[in-house]
């Protein structure tokens, strides 16, 4: 009776399907030979929800793979492989490129070949050469543009002077802007701005001018209102004479 359920009930369950998967490392220029395979080398499921190890001539195998989409990926010490997408169907297996940024290509699309052919890409390589000195790239550096223009000034200010001081208009005129400039230290920066402004020197003194009776305009030298009552008592007096 037990026997009659079990069967019965072996019938009725749902039909499980499973693969076996195949393949083979590819010695070649990367991956020289057996020699260069290391013992642990082995090729893992799902990141390593399964996993098989590598033999000798570079063969494995996954037994018992049930229906769906698997990720293949190598685990070769000292190499790098691209990573698999296996899609487990009823009738077949469909083999492809895995990107995890990009979607998976339909099962109907062209597959890789079968049994699986797994190529090393690359070596890996954990150590990197220590790079030598690079004069673009200091050239580049804030710093040093900095120290290479002041040095540039340093040689090049004096020689500018020497040729400016040998012109002698040049150098009246530069000896007057000094003699300006020594002479803002003892004035009010206000009084030193505007004579510079104006194109006078600081020792001239300004002239002011009077209105005479008959409308023009004579140079006031005495500086106050009394300088034109005295310069008509100066004409009588010469009259009287």
């Amino acid at each position: 009776m037990r026997l009659r359920k079990i069967l019965c009930a072996s019938l009725t369950a749902p039909l499980v399907l499973a693969a076996d998967i195949r393949g083979s490392l590819i010695f070649d220029s990367v991956l020289p030979g057996p020699e260069a395979l290391s013992p642990s080398s082995k090729i893992s499921l799902n990141h390593g929800a399964r996993h098989a190890f590598v033999r000798q001539d570079g063969s494995f195998e996954i037994s018992d793979v049930l229906e769906g989409e698997h990720v293949l990926t190598s685990d070769v010490p000292g190499y790098l492989v691209s990573p698999l997408l296996i899609t487990v169907l009823s009738s077949s297996l469909h083999v492809q490129a895995h990107f995890p940024s990009r979607q998976a290509l339909p099962p109907s699309s062209p597959s890789l070949p079968y049994p699986i052919q797994l190529h090393a890409i690359a070596r890996e390589d954990y150590y990197h050469t220590a790079a030598g000195m690079n004069i673009l790239g200091m050239l580049k550096n804030p710093m040093v543009l900095m120290m290479l223009f002041s040095a540039g000034m340093m040689y090049f200010l004096p020689k500018l002077m020497a040729s400016v001081e040998m012109d002698p208009d040049m150098a009246r005129e530069m000896a007057e802007t000094r003699k300006k400039m020594h002479g803002m230290q003892n004035m009010d920066w206000a009084g030193s701005l505007s004579n510079m402004l104006a194109g006078s020197s600081p020792d001239e003194s300004t002239s002011s001018t009077a209105v005479t009776a008959g409308g023009t305009t004579t140079p006031n030298k005495a500086g106050g209102p009394g300088g034109a009552s005295s310069a008509a008592g100066s004409a009588r007096r010469r009259k009287g004479k």
